[in-house]
């Protein structure tokens, strides 16, 4: 197997380059088809639906199949995916500086991706050359160009572990490859 180590830093990267190249996966995952894109708006991200068949990838530690012949980071599923952060949507004030998410994203050229769950749910992965992280939005969550998101720190939480998610986050779409000294949990 050989694989090029320069292009892949992050353990989700590491992990989908010995999947995709696993010759049961890729007979079972029947990406002989194309994606089933169900919004592929440049400006914002690609989106694909999960369907019922999707299911059989959980024993692949997946949400949805994910096409072996690309390098896009597939969907983990949250129960080996450590690096995953609820959020939510808000409409930011007038007043608020704060930038809307895609625009932050497109700035910093983040690779973003995103899965429509049968639950509804929405999940999102965010990637730059040297982090990856996900976030999971509620039934319903729709994004668009002025959206702006808060995330969601459960009580009882690991509230370090979380903090160095969204700081992680921080970073990738700020375009920054170092830690922050200060840290926003409110507003991205």
């Amino acid at each position: 197997m050989n694989i090029h180590m320069h292009n892949i830093t992050t353990p989700s990267q590491i992990a989908w380059n010995y999947l995709r190249r696993n010759q049961d996966y890729q007979q079972e995952s029947g990406f002989l088809k194309a994606d089933q894109l169900i919004d592929a708006k440049p400006n914002l991200f690609s989106l694909t639906d999960q369907t019922h068949e999707d299911f059989a990838a959980r024993k692949w530690g997946l949400l949805a199949y994910a096409n072996p012949h690309l390098q896009e980071l597939p969907f983990w599923h949250p129960d080996i995916c450590l690096n995953t952060l609820t959020a939510e949507t808000y409409t930011a004030t007038i007043r608020s500086n704060t930038q809307p998410f895609i625009q932050k994203l497109r700035k910093a050229k983040a690779d973003v991706n995103g899965l429509q769950l049968l639950n509804g749910q929405l999940c999102l992965n965010i990637a730059s050359k040297s982090n990856s992280s996900r976030l999971m939005f509620p039934p319903g969550t729709l994004i668009n160009e002025t959206a702006t998101i808060r995330f969601i720190l459960p009580f009882g939480s690991d509230l370090p572990q979380q903090t160095a998610m969204i700081t992680t986050l921080l970073d990738i779409s700020n375009g920054k490859a170092k830690k922050m000294s200060t840290l926003s949990a409110q507003a991205w």
